[in-house]
């Protein structure tokens, strides 16, 4: 998922990544970090500003505060 601030979501059997496009820097979210298994499907954005984050494991919710 692409998002206007420049940062792209990527979601991999080894983890969520956030990448930084302008920066070109990225943070990588998996089970260490609060997931609730590493294989992610993909990442829903609501109208609130918050994810969902389908994972082999279960969902997780994470709100927006949270994600930088």
């Amino acid at each position: 998922m692409h998002e206007p601030d420049h940062h792209l979501w990527v979601c991999t059997i080894d983890g969520l990544f956030n990448i930084n496009l302008k920066t070109k820097t990225f943070r990588h979210y998996n089970q260490d970090n609060g997931l609730p298994s590493g294989i992610v499907y993909s990442i829903i954005k609501d109208n609130s500003g918050n994810y969902w984050i389908p994972t082999s494991r279960g969902s997780h919710y994470w709100m927006e505060r949270h994600k930088r």
